[in-house]
């Protein structure tokens, strides 16, 4: 199985551009962490899904990646917001293209790992925790959600924000509560 990615002169600069987008965003906190007061989610957490759904999953995790590692060295990031966004790139990207079970199976592997990693995970300690994650992976897995990316190829402007959405959510939900929580 071979996978072609065509990056010409546009796609190239438009990866930049969000790549850039992203790093700013990242230094925009829109909402705090409960139980962590010097910390907050982004809005760098909004647009790595739209990175994804734009470029698709190889570009998105490019752009999110490199614009994660400037972020990091410029003090705005830290690792588990770096990973949090590659993998939201990742999965809607994934979603967008009509690859359902590849994100999904991407989506259980880090459901489990996050459960149970280290043994002593959230799943013992916190249950709670777990809610968020459980309703993305429901909502993933739902007709839902197979019904939103087939939406997005529609002219309707409501239809296509409630496609965007469904995708958006269970992605942004999921991988940020994952990596914030660790």
């Amino acid at each position: 199985m071979s996978v072609h990615v065509r990056l010409g002169t546009k796609e190239l600069a438009l990866a930049a551009v969000f790549t850039a987008l992203y790093v700013v965003l990242g230094t925009l906190k829109i909402s705090p962490i409960i139980g962590l007061p010097s910390q907050g989610i982004t809005a760098a957490a909004i647009i790595a899904p739209v990175i994804g759904i734009i470029f698709g999953p190889y570009i998105g995790v490019l752009s999110t990646f490199l614009g994660g590692i400037v972020g990091i060295s410029l003090g705005y990031f830290s690792q588990l917001s770096l990973a949090a966004g590659v993998t939201t790139a990742l999965c809607s990207g994934l979603t967008s293209l009509g690859r359902r079970t590849a994100s999904i199976m991407i989506y259980f592997c880090l459901l489990l790992i996050f459960a149970f990693y280290p043994v002593i995970g959230p799943a013992w300690l916190y249950p709670p925790y777990l809610w968020f994650q459980i309703i993305g992976f429901v909502i993933l897995i739902s007709p839902l959600q197979s019904v939103a990316v087939k939406m997005t190829n529609t002219d309707n402007g409501s239809m296509l924000f409630y496609a965007f959405y469904n995708i958006f959510n269970f992605n942004t939900r999921g991988a940020n509560s994952w990596f914030n929580n660790l």
